[in-house]
């Protein structure tokens, strides 16, 4: 965890950049290209959120049902919505808060 200002400078580009990157990568990338492949919105939503999951196995087997969770929340988020815009919030503060 940050442990001065600089760090916490850093966490916080760190935390941005992962509300950003995931998103579109995940949700918006992933989820639309699955849609395509499946021809089914839920599919997809399922399929990504286990990709998140397991894009965060160096968390363990808790880090991955947890994080496949937040995943599925945040794509329907984005499939309710049809925008990435609040799921990268939530994913900034979610990685923020970790802190």
């Amino acid at each position: 965890m940050p442990a001065s200002g600089v760090e916490m400078a850093a966490f916080v580009c760190v935390c941005l950049t992962a509300g950003i990157c995931e998103e579109l990568l995940y949700r918006g990338w992933l989820v639309n290209i699955l849609r395509v492949a499946t021809g089914s919105t839920w599919v997809a939503v399922v399929a990504g959120a286990i990709v998140f999951g397991i894009g965060h196995a160096y968390q363990g087997i808790k880090g991955i049902l947890r994080t496949a969770f937040v995943g599925l929340q945040l794509a329907v988020l984005f499939v309710a919505l049809g925008s990435l815009n609040r799921a990268r919030y939530c994913m900034s503060a979610s990685t923020f808060s970790q802190a």
